[in-house]
């Protein structure tokens, strides 16, 4: 993927700022704790709370090592802070794998499902970008995607704003 960036084929912005003429373009591919083993993109959201069913980014494994103490203390709401760090975010194009939290966006079908006597939330976004979320919306001019659930939302140049539940 790093080699194909590096040809022009695509732009990896990944953790990076990029543009197009004057939209900043941000993107970060980390999402909250999942069931699933595999945690290369894997960080806490907000803190270390790991919903029922779901595995700590400490454990499972990762096809690159990374030191254990960044695996635990760090978290995806830290990375939004240093990647939006003293931007002006009026009007910003945001590319997140993870959806924002409590949206319909992120709803899984999870309904009635429990995990040793415990109820399974249905939401499965993240908390951070939900929070950074609330901030942009407050601008008019303003672009989310999300590619976890493959849905768009999209309001740019006072296009409408799909009912998705922001």
């Amino acid at each position: 993927m790093w080699e194909a960036s590096q040809r022009g084929w695509w732009e990896y912005i990944h953790f990076r700022k990029s543009s197009i003429n004057q939209y900043p373009i941000y993107g970060y591919a980390f999402v909250p704790p999942t069931p699933f083993l595999l945690k290369d993109w894997e960080k806490y959201d907000i803190s270390r709370f790991v919903d029922p069913g779901c595995i700590s980014p400490e454990e499972g494994f990762r096809s690159v090592s990374i030191d254990e103490t960044e695996i635990r203390n760090q978290t995806i709401e830290d990375d939004l802070k240093k990647l939006c760090a003293d931007e002006n975010i009026e009007s910003a194009i945001f590319l997140f794998h993870s959806p924002p939290y409590q949206t319909k966006l992120d709803r899984a079908a999870l309904d009635g499902r429990m995990v040793d006597h415990v109820p399974m939330d249905v939401n499965v976004g993240s908390i951070a970008i939900k929070k950074l979320h609330r901030i942009a919306s407050a601008f008019d001019h303003f672009a989310w995607s999300c590619s976890r659930e493959h849905q768009n939302y999209r309001k740019l140049e006072g296009a409408d704003r799909p009912n998705l539940g922001f």
